[in-house]
């Protein structure tokens, strides 16, 4: 076998290997997150599904904005070090941007206490209690120090606390918590969810402090930590914008609906949103492993190692994500109500809006990533502040009107915009073609199931039946239409590294 094969062969056994820790954390990490909106929507209804999914918008939003890039810094920095070996040069990054966050955060803190009045007034009812404000304050600061120390571990290479931490802990300690405190109270108030809020926020938080506290020691200067520091300051810069964008973009819809609408409707589009973000999992399990790997590739100068990640992540979640979105928009209406409860198969039309942007970001593949991590951080920015233009557009102009909905269909075009351009720009920048056969060919078959499934539900056919045929086209089309071979070769390689 040729060197190039075998080189080929050694990265898709790192992806294949970390994909299964974060396959599993992000399942996990996803069921606990579902678990929690329906728990939520079950004993408090839409207002309070939307008071919660508002106050989790807002923290994500703060905590990434507050961050200044240094999360996604530290990945290329301690990257980059530990292929040279300079374990000195890690323990430095972190440490001095564990640092600088520190002081963020509690400015942050400050401010929030000062515009407290404020918040509330803007995006809460004047009946929301001052201890919800007090959580997402909490909140905001214990997110972003995590998600900075998770990162470095992502860095390191060590998925299994990457995932468990970031992904996973934060809901599973508040479905646990949820269900303790109602198996005592039998209900719960606005008060305890926020309480419980900040247990578990702080408690997640706590996970994060090892890696922090092995890196304290280092022997390099001052004046070398100082220069490294503001070589990150100056390389994150770029993806501070870009995660603002990124993030802005993400929990605009709930927060503009705050501002426009009210907290019922934020509970209808959760609902919805719950279930179509589920088509991004794809995306997110396989993160983890493919930024530290696109950063190496990129370091080495091996273009044909960045081509084989980025086409190969786009290929799996075509496979994967294109099914499973025609699945939700011929059952998303059921699904909705028994999961959520019989008044959210109102949400099934922001479903559908929602199914399709998440669709185009999956199918897109690591297109950010692979500009982030290869310098080309700019570019990314450009094409988020396109869709974040479009989307703030949409979102002022169809709130008012047409609510939740309105929401969904400003998310699912920005959503668009924004990974075409991305996809663009990967090949212009690093000269990779996009996988438009296998995405073509996997779009027409399921469209085609998708209708003719849509046809049969017409004369009556039980749902469970309609699933069932519509799960054996599917079996049938991918089996016709993927190189089967290239799928089992990473099935294969999956079942080796167990």
């Amino acid at each position: 076998m040729s060197k190039k094969a075998d080189k080929k062969k050694d990265l898709s056994k790192q992806l294949s290997k970390g994909s299964q820790i974060a396959f599993i954390g992000n399942g996990l990490s996803k069921v606990f997150s579902i678990g929690t909106k329906v728990i939520i929507s079950r004993l408090m209804g839409p207002s309070g599904l939307g008071t919660f999914e508002l106050v989790i918008s807002l923290t994500r939003f703060a905590s990434m904005t507050g961050q200044i890039g240094l999360h996604q810094t530290v990945v290329y920095y301690i990257s980059h070090f530990r292929r040279n070996g300079e374990e000195d040069k890690i323990a430095a990054v972190i440490r001095s941007g564990f640092f600088v966050l520190g002081i963020v955060f509690t400015i942050v803190t400050l401010l929030m206490f000062l515009s407290r009045d404020q918040i509330k007034t803007v995006f809460f009812s004047n009946e929301t209690p001052v201890i919800v404000i007090t959580a997402l304050t909490v909140m905001i600061v214990a997110f972003g120090l995590r998600n900075y120390l998770t990162m470095c571990y992502r860095g390191l290479k060590k998925i299994t606390q990457e995932v468990f931490i970031n992904q996973f802990a934060f809901y599973c300690i508040i479905v646990l918590s949820l269900g303790a405190c109602y198996l005592i109270r039998s209900n719960i108030t606005i008060h305890w969810l926020a309480i419980l809020l900040i247990f578990s926020a702080v408690l997640s938080f706590s996970f994060s402090l090892p890696v922090l506290f092995t890196h304290l020691k280092t022997k390099i200067s001052r004046e070398e930590e100082r220069t490294i520091l503001k070589k990150m300051l100056i390389y994150g810069f770029p993806l501070w914008g870009n995660g603002f964008l990124n993030i802005g973009r993400a929990q605009l819809d709930r927060v503009m609906l705050g501002i426009f609408s009210n907290t019922s409707q934020i509970g209808f589009f959760a609902a919805g949103n719950t279930i179509a973000v589920i088509l991004s999992f794809i995306l997110d399990a396989f993160t983890p492993i493919s930024q530290p790997l696109i950063s190496e590739a990129y370091a080495s100068s091996d273009f044909q190692q960045l081509n084989h990640i980025y086409r190969t992540l786009v290929r799996w979640g075509a496979i994967i994500c294109i099914p499973l979105g025609g699945a939700f928009i011929l059952f998303g209406e059921p699904l909705l109500a028994i999961i959520f409860g019989a008044e959210f198969s109102g949400a099934y039309l922001m479903l559908v809006f929602l199914v399709f942007g998440y669709t185009i970001n999956v199918l897109a593949g690591p297109a950010g990533n692979m500009l982030i991590m290869t310098n080309h951080q700019r570019a990314s920015l450009l094409s988020l502040l396109a869709g974040f233009i479009i989307a703030i557009g949409l979102h002022w102009f169809l709130i008012p009107v047409y609510q939740g909905v309105g929401a969904a269909v400003a998310t699912g075009v920005s959503l668009a915009v924004t990974n075409v351009l991305r996809i663009f720009q990967v090949k212009h920048y690093l000269k990779i073609s996009y996988e438009v056969a296998t995405v073509v060919k996997i779009s027409a078959g399921i469209t085609a199931s998708v209708l003719l499934v849509s046809y049969l539900r017409g004369f009556g056919i039980h749902l469970i039946f309609l699933a069932a045929i519509y799960t054996i086209m599917c079996l049938i089309l991918l089996y016709f239409l993927v190189d089967i071979r290239s799928v089992r070769d990473n099935i294969q390689l999956i079942k080796k590294n167990k």
